[in-house]
């Protein structure tokens, strides 16, 4: 599950402190909607993994060298997915 890991990388980075304000700031949705797909081994829609390519994104210039290149990892792995399963290619120019 492609938003499990992203959530486990960036909980390791300390860029999230736990799956609540993940939830809920990058993936604008209820508080409990990480650990629901979680618990149901779930994957997120295409439109939630937009939303999480879009909050991360954005906040990728306010991060340490560090977390930034993490977080364009994690950029490009959810623009890989989305290509691979909705043939849908997403742009994004790498901050260093």
């Amino acid at each position: 599950m492609l938003v499990e890991k992203i959530y486990t990388e960036m909980k390791w980075q300390h860029i999230v402190q736990n799956s609540r304000q993940f939830s809920q700031n990058y993936l604008e949705l209820n508080e409990n909607a990480f650990n629901l797909m979680h618990h149901k081994k779930k994957d997120f829609n295409v439109k939630t993994k937009l939303k999480l390519f879009k909050n991360l994104n954005e906040v990728r210039r306010k991060l340490s060298c560090e977390k930034r290149n993490t977080v364009n990892r994690l950029l490009n792995m959810i623009s890989e997915d989305i290509a691979k399963s909705y043939n849908i290619k997403i742009r994004y120019f790498p901050s260093y």
